[in-house]
Formats: C-alpha cells, structure tokens, sequence
C-alpha cells in the first residue's frame, strides 16, 4: 500500500496532486515559511487597536444597523482530532489528567472520528453532554431573527469530505433536536446555510536525516494521515460564495471556528468597524500565562500588524524581548465588510502564507502543512484590532479538557485546592462565568436545578418584548 502513496491518498477521498505538491517543495527546498521579525508588541492606542469592552452607544447602534445584513460563518472542517487526542490531553499537566482521566477516555471513544460541531460545548453538573456546538450557533442564529423581527439570519460553512456528510445529516435532524425542536419543526424553516468543502492533504513524516520528508502512514493497514489544509483555505474554498452573498446584498461576515462559543456578531463590534471604514475587525485579549498555542499581534520591522502563531510562524523565545508589555493573543473570530474582502481575495489567495508544524499525537509525530486564516491580517491596509474580554469572546475548546474546564466540570474535585492546580482552577471559574453569561444571553438557555435547559418559545417572546434585541449580542 505504501509502494504509491498517491493512489492510497485518493483512495481515501484526499487530494493526491495537493499533496504531491507539497512534498515536493518540501523536499526540494522550495518551501518557504519564513517567519516575520517582531519589532514591537502593540498597546490600544484607539485607532488601529481599539477597546470595545467599554459601552459605546454610537457603534452599537450602527452595529445594529450592519447585523441584519451580515452573515456567522463557521469553519468546521476538521474531524475531533486534536480535541480528543488522549497524548494532549492527558499531557496539559499530570494532575489535571488524574482528574479527568476518566472522561478523556469515554469521550475520547464517543467522539473518535466525528465532526467537531457535533461534539458536546458543554457538559451538565452530572458530566452529562449539553448542546452541541452545531446546535449553540444554529440556536443563535433562530433567536437573532426573532430579535431583529425577521428570518433567522444565515450560516456560512466550511466542511471537509471526512466531516461533510455527517454534519449535514445532523443538519437535517437539528427540528428534532431537544435544543431547537420548540424553535423550529422542519429542516426548511432553519436558517439559510452556504457550505462548501476543501478538499483534505496528507501529513509527511518529520524530516528525516537528510532534510527529507515522506507521506505519512498510521495504522494497520497502513494507512496516509488526511488532514483539512487550515481554515486559512477559506479564501479559496468560499470565495465562490462570498461573491454570491454579496450579490444578495450581504455587507459582513463573520469568521470563526465552530469551537468557540464567545464568537458570535456583537453589535458594539460590527458598529466599531463599520464607522472606523476599516476593512475587517479582528478580536484580540490580553495573553495569559495559559496562552500558549495561538497567535499573537505584533508589528513586523515594516511597521505593519501582523498575527502569527507561536512556534509555527512567531519563535517564542522572541517574546523574551517584551516581558514589561502586555500582548494580544488572537481570538480566532473576525469580522470582514464583504466588498473588500472580494476586492483582496486575488492577493490573499496570492500571499498567504503556508506554514509547517510537527504534531505529535496518538497517530505518532506528523509534518502539517496549513494555512492560518488569521494571517490574513498582514496583508490588509485597514485592519482593526478590537481588544475583547477573553471570558467573553475566546471561550474556545482546541481540547476537550478546555470544555471540562469551561464547564467547571469536577471543580470540586480535591486536587483543584492544590497549590499545582491553582490556577487551573481561577481559569475554569472565569471561563465558566462567561459560558454562564452566554448560555443564558445570546444563546437562550435558562438553569433549572442547576441544569441548563432551552427557554419555551413563550418565555423567547417574552424576553424579547422585555429586554428587545440586546440580549443576542455578547456586547
């Protein structure tokens, strides 16, 4: 089988000729991920970083002007890989995996081999599964149209062959979803939904001795490792429907991964970039201590913002440099005004960026080849970078220990009154607290029992006339 990798990787539904491609500039030299210099970790200065954690009527209420024209796109290509990988899991620190050990195991059985958005975005007290993440935007995307006293607004997507089938029967099963079937009672009363898919490239084996790279095989058989080429590749994948959306008449779009709960439209957002003119807005918090996969913002020696990903595009050790200043670490949610996005998408498409990255999992040590969306940044003239609450916006589950913790799933367990777990701990209360905010906000649920439940369609309405459209937006 692994005599012609290339007819194995078609086989399995993957793009061999992406993938031949790639290898080949990889093994020729050819490949080029060259990391830009950080010369300064940028501070909110109220032009190009702005805090919008503060109230601004003004942009809330262009914001609510832009929201009924603007579109929640998710990029939900990749299968549960990473999020239940045991080895990461159980890697974040020893006692954290005594404490979960458990239901790493279960959940990592449950879910091998799903979609992400179908997995659970929270758990009950009892560890029992919540809505899914599916279920959460699509949920918000019903309750935003009542809000607005129109029709749901519409969802975006980008799927994948190994995800697309199965989210899509989800799709059609979502009226009869405990979380949605009082909102909605048949599949063509959901909201709009665009999809497109991209098309899945092989991992490579780490470079051997001689600097060179191979297909990589798991598995018995064996088998290539197929992956999505990173949400980066939404530029191409979606542009075809970016275009057509425009065409409806649709300004904005919103980017975001399916895991993150935080990442919905806020009016106060949207509004802030809307009467900036900038191109896009981008949500930045400040770093913590706990923030060590991600991008951070920082100015290359061109002067201009750049976000890259530490250890794949930004060396970490350069953050050395800045210990006395606080940075913006990348919320992996952004807002684009749609004609100029379509505008850009020849120099998108053009310059941005692959990057390599060895992972190293329960399938063994891999090379990645991906595109990062959120380097889009640097190749834009006018972009704007909204300096967010974390426990509001970035309340995203790269692992599935994060939605335990986001949970405050066994919270009450003895090893999290350790001094080790401490701080573990203070980060799952914060993350807890904006789950809470956002569940019974935007999102319409209500505890009862300490248990989350949907809000009848009486008590939607009747929130509605109380508080109007407020409540859908995070801020």
């Amino acid at each position: 089988m692994t005599a012609n990798p290339w007819e194995s990787i078609r086989a399995l539904g993957g793009d061999a000729e992406a993938s031949r491609e790639i290898l080949e500039r990889l093994n020729s030299g050819s490949f080029r991920s060259e990391w830009p210099r950080v010369t300064e970790i940028p501070q909110i200065d109220g032009h190009t970083i702005v805090d919008v954690t503060q109230d601004d009527p003004a942009a809330s209420r262009k914001g609510w002007e832009s929201l009924p024209r603007t579109v929640l796109g998710i990029l939900n290509g990749g299968s549960a890989t990473s999020y239940i990988d045991r080895k990461k899991n159980l890697g974040i620190h020893p006692l954290l995996a005594e404490v979960y050990r458990e239901e790493i195991e279960k959940w990592g059985e449950v879910l091998a081999g799903r979609p992400k958005a179908l997995a659970p975005a929270f758990y009950q007290p009892d560890g029992t599964p919540g809505a899914s993440f599916l279920e959460l935007k699509v949920r918000w995307a019903i309750l935003a149209g009542r809000a607005l006293g129109g029709e749901p607004l519409p969802l975006l997507q980008m799927t994948s062959p190994a995800t697309h089938q199965e989210v899509m029967d989800a799709w059609q099963g979502l009226p009869q979803s405990p979380w949605l079937r009082d909102l909605v009672d048949s599949p063509e009363h959901l909201p709009a939904l665009y999809t497109a898919r991209q098309e899945l490239i092989s991992a490579f084996t780490p470079a051997d001795s001689q600097g060179r790279y191979a297909v990589f095989f798991h598995g018995e058989p064996p088998r290539p490792l197929l992956l999505p080429g990173g949400h980066g590749q939404n530029f191409q994948v979606l542009a075809p429907l970016y275009r057509r959306l425009a065409e409806q008449g649709r300004e904005w779009v919103y980017l975001t991964n399916v895991d993150n709960l935080g990442a919905l439209p806020s009016a106060r957002g949207l509004g802030t970039v809307a009467r900036k003119g900038a191109e896009a807005g981008f949500d930045f918090s400040f770093k913590t201590e706990l923030d060590v996969k991600g991008g951070i913002l920082f100015r290359d020696d061109s002067g201009r913002l750049q976000c890259g990903d530490l250890g794949v595009a930004v060396d970490p050790s350069e953050l050395n440099r800045f210990t006395d200043r606080p940075i913006l670490f990348n919320c992996a949610t952004g807002v684009f005004h749609l004609p100029a996005l379509l505008q850009r998408l020849p120099e998108i498409l053009a310059r941005l960026p692959l990057r390599l990255s060895v992972q190293d999992k329960d399938v063994g040590r891999y090379a990645q080849v991906e595109q990062v969306t959120w380097e889009v940044i640097g190749l834009l003239e006018r972009p704007l970078i909204l300096a967010v609450q974390k426990k509001r916006r970035f309340l995203a589950a790269k692992m599935i220990v994060d939605t335990f913790l986001t949970s405050a799933l066994k919270l009450d367990d003895p090893l999290f009154q350790t001094e080790e777990l401490a701080g573990f701990a203070d980060l799952a209360r914060q993350l807890n607290e904006g789950l809470t905010d956002l569940l019974q906000g935007p999102y319409g649920l209500k505890q009862v029992g300490g248990y989350w439940e949907p809000l009848s369609p009486e008590e939607v309405e009747a929130r509605i006339h109380a508080e109007g459209r407020d409540w859908i937006s995070p801020f």
